[in-house]
């Protein structure tokens, strides 16, 4: 049963879908996203606006299933990664749908922003949670028969929290595991830390096979094996990633029906918002995902297609290195900031009218969002002339970071992706700029991928080599899994670099308290650290869409192991473990 404790601790736990369990649980959805690696935060989840088809329901089906099973259905995402290991290679929003089918989650965060177990059959704390106990159903196994057990996630761990494991930042509080019994270990923390669980609802809990990863790195980055609803068949780069039914997945629907209902499904990488498009409203694809707001009105015009919004905590904006001349300088940052048009830049993303203006690293109806933070953010976006004077305070100091001549003039390279709404946001901000003729723009376009390398560098540092990049940030996730860890520098999604102690001392209270109040004032004051250092320069809030045809039922309606309802499709992720084609 998830139980609730007053101090703010999860103690979670959840059963099979055998009708004996009576386990109680919640849902759904994290990400770890956007163009960012992964996420899902302990106060709060995803709002949803869908507009569903209905019937979208996983759970009106035959006693049996079986007017559900077969077909096949291709997916059209925005891009793929460089490959598939959690604790290799980075994972956006496109890469963690795909993910989710071949690896089970851990933990999911359900439409309350609280993390429930998915796989583990329990996630237990004790009362300071410096310790948590992990408890297994039995008689699951990986798709490439290996048993998962207390043993294997042991040795999963173990590899997560390598020396050059990209997971390492998240996971390297973890000072000693035990097994308990063959399907229970007992995890010991450097200290208490209440946001444990909202870590393993983030691409840390994506439950992997270590033995196959250790064998061949590189092979299990082309061909991960996990022990989720799809296999990995084919991958073809650039072209598509086809997943086929695991005949032995452990899960069965409300009526004891084995799941998953597809025979297989394919994903096709299509980068250019109008060809994805276009691919839906030809047939060409059945399903797409978007974060751009031109291509969410679009999508309303679309017949026979069931459409689902969702606005959450992430936003689009400039991401700005803290590590890297000349962002490393509040005076530049500060500069960009006031010298930005924000109306303008969500104007160009599509995003009048749906995307409200962006402020900290989570939404108004956040608990941890702060009016303070917001009117620092407005202060700082509204001063022009203040802007200037701090771009000349820069041009004109002698021992300027980037180490060029005083009065020269700044030289910065924006990257940002070369398809979509994007090409015009790079643009929009070069002009913006360069306006007053104190900071030259040269915008570099890479590929998704490629851009994902720049911001997070390499193991076991990931500092990137980039100085501003077109990006989608926040998170659900507790801001210590997301921006913290240990060691600090070494936490593949602090994508800004930000390594100051005011940060380390406010995320490191809000993770050791679990008292609610105290940790949602902890938060706030973060978010207002945040804003004061300027690593972000924001536009709008992202309203993602996850687009269907109308005869796949099921994408709303995927329930967790013992039924309880999940959260949809929080930031355009799909989870089509429960779709079904309703012709078949």
């Amino acid at each position: 049963m998830a139980i609730t404790i007053a101090t703010g601790l999860i103690a979670v736990g959840c059963g099979s879908d055998d009708e004996s369990s009576d386990s109680e649980s919640t849902e759904a959805e994290a990400d770890d996203g956007g163009d960012t690696d992964e996420g899902g935060d302990s106060d709060s989840g995803d709002v949803a606006d869908t507009t569903e088809a209905a019937g979208d329901d996983a759970g009106d089906a035959d006693s049996d299933g079986g007017d559900r099973y077969g077909g096949s259905i291709i997916v059209g995402v925005d891009g793929e990664p460089a490959g598939w290991s959690p604790t290799v290679d980075g994972c956006s929003d496109a890469c963690l749908t795909v993910a989710r089918h071949v690896y089970d989650p851990l933990v999911e965060t359900d439409a309350n922003g609280v993390p429930q177990p998915y796989l583990a059959e329990s996630i237990v704390p004790n009362e300071d949670a410096s310790e948590w106990t992990i408890t297994l159903p039995a008689g699951i196994t990986f798709s490439n028969g290996v048993p998962l057990d207390a043993a294997t996630l042991i040795e999963m761990l173990e590899v997560s929290t390598a020396e050059d494991s990209r997971l390492l930042g998240r996971l390297g509080n973890i000072t000693e595991m035990t097994p308990d019994g063959d399907l229970a270990v007992t995890i010991t923390l450097a200290g208490p830390d209440a946001s444990f669980t909202q870590t393993l609802a983030s691409v840390a809990g994506l439950v992997f096979e270590p033995g196959a990863f250790k064998a061949d790195p590189v092979a299990f980055s082309e061909n991960p094996i996990g022990t989720g609803p799809f296999v990995m068949e084919k991958w073809d780069r650039g072209s598509e990633i086809v997943l086929t039914r695991n005949a032995d997945y452990w899960r069965t629907d409300d009526s004891g029906a084995q799941l998953p209902y597809l025979d297989s499904i394919t994903f096709r990488p299509i980068p250019d918002e109008d060809t994805r498009l276009a691919a839906l409203e030809s047939g060409d694809i059945d399903m797409m995902n978007t974060y751009s707001g031109s291509t969410v009105r679009a999508l309303d015009g679309i017949g026979g297609v069931s459409v689902g919004r969702n606005l959450g905590n992430q936003s689009t904006g400039t991401l700005l290195n803290m590590m890297n001349a000349p962002t490393d300088d509040m005076r530049v940052r500060y500069g960009l900031i006031g010298l930005s048009d924000q109306p303008g830049l969500i104007a160009v993303l599509g995003g009048e009218d749906i995307s409200p203006p962006a402020s900290q690293l989570v939404g108004p109806e956040h608990p941890h969002h702060s009016l303070d933070a917001a009117a620092t953010y407005d202060a700082l976006q509204a001063d022009d002339e203040g802007a200037q004077a701090m771009l000349q305070e820069y041009i004109d100091d002698p021992e300027r970071s980037d180490g060029k001549e005083p009065g020269s003039s700044i030289d910065l390279t924006l990257n940002c992706l070369p398809e979509g709404d994007f090409v015009e946001f790079a643009q929009a901000a070069q002009a913006m700029w360069s306006s007053t003729g104190q900071v030259n723009v040269e915008i570099n376009q890479l590929e998704s991928a490629a851009l994902g390398q720049e911001v997070v560098g390499e193991a076991p540092d990931f500092i990137g080599s980039f100085q501003a990049s077109c990006w989608r940030q926040g998170s659900d996730q507790d801001p210590f899994a997301f921006w913290g860890g240990e060691p600090a520098v070494g936490n593949s999604t602090n994508y800004a670099n930000i390594y100051d102690e005011t940060t380390d001392e406010l995320l490191n209270q809000g993770r050791s308290t679990v008292d609610v109040d105290e940790r949602q004032a902890v938060y706030m004051a973060f978010n207002e650290h945040m804003v004061e250092l300027a690593p972000i320069v924001y536009a709008g809030y992202t309203v993602s869409a996850l687009a269907h045809a109308d005869d796949i039922a099921g994408v709303d309606g995927w329930t967790y192991p013992d039924g309880t309802p999940g959260n949809g499709h929080a930031q355009a992720q799909a989870r089509l473990v429960q779709a079904y084609l309703t012709g078949q």
